[in-house]
């Protein structure tokens, strides 16, 4: 999990980081009960019905929270919510940008990325954190037009240098999938596939993340609230998903696994490769 903070002006604000910090920590440790304080605490500020409330930086916090959690329904819906009344602030547009891909909802993490980019578009934290969703969501292209809009924006030289190579990187894969006869839509298509084989199995998925930054090593990974031997049974339940809905599966352009969220630290993503 990744995400922009709130100012903490506001007890609201407060709780939202408070909420991030103990997200941040929940692959090495539960905090479901320190998550469940918190609930409780915004809960009681939003139904407080004060006019001073920042309605939706606790809309955006309910939605991290029952994230952690595992409710994501709610977490959608308070999300979807917080867009809708306080899509103007950097840190709700980015933050239910992120929460959205981490949950699987890559369809709506993809179009509100789109949306997003073209709000903020002099914002480069913003833009770095919507150019790795759109990875995510296997849209290259659309994460290389972030890179460049960065790229008019970034005066240190180092910077620079990183974003171009990683615009480089993301053009060259869009290329790759386009001579293999695959648009962003139809490897989104195969994504959520594999996902909704994963929710239909009772799973809820806590982080999706693209690995490697070579069309021969592409690996799209499905990080679950399941332990390491349910996972390899999953990722079972993912291949005839796939090889029931699709013809051709993609499997020649990137792979879809399936690993276990809690115990285990974020695995090496296409951002951190390019800095290697």
């Amino acid at each position: 999990m990744t995400a922009l903070l709130a100012e903490q002006t506001t007890a609201e604000g407060r709780i939202f980081n408070d909420v991030v910090a103990l997200l941040l920590r929940q692959r090495e440790e539960n905090v479901d009960s320190a998550l469940a304080q918190l609930h409780a605490e915004l809960d009681a500020i939003y139904n407080g019905k004060s006019g001073n409330i920042d309605y939706a930086a606790c809309q955006m916090g309910l939605a991290m929270i029952n994230f952690g959690l595992g409710d994501h329904a709610e977490a959608k819906r308070y999300a979807c919510n917080a867009l809708q009344i306080g899509g103007y602030a950097e840190f709700v547009a980015a933050n239910a940008v992120i929460l959205f891909s981490n949950m699987g909802e890559l369809d709506l993490a993809h179009s509100h990325a789109l949306a997003v980019a073209k709000r903020f578009h002099s914002h480069v934290e913003v833009l770095e954190q919507v150019s790795s969703v759109l990875v995510d969501a296997l849209d290259f292209d659309a994460s290389a037009d972030c890179q460049e809009t960065m790229l008019k924006l970034v005066t240190d030289a180092a910077e620079r240098e990183m974003i171009s190579i990683r615009g480089d990187r993301l053009r060259s894969l869009a290329a790759h999938a386009k001579d293999m006869g695959y648009s962003a839509s139809a490897l989104r298509a195969r994504a959520q596939c594999a996902i909704d084989a994963l929710r239909d199995a009772k799973q809820n998925v806590f982080v999706i993340q693209l690995k490697g930054t070579q069309p021969s090593s592409l690996a799209l990974e499905f990080h679950v609230g399941a332990d390491i031997e349910a996972c390899a049974e999953l990722n079972f339940v993912v291949a005839d998903a796939l090889v029931q809905k699709f013809d051709d599966t993609a499997v020649d352009f990137v792979t879809m696994s399936v690993h276990a969220y809690a115990g285990a630290p974020r695995s090496t993503d296409i951002w951190s490769e390019v800095h290697a």
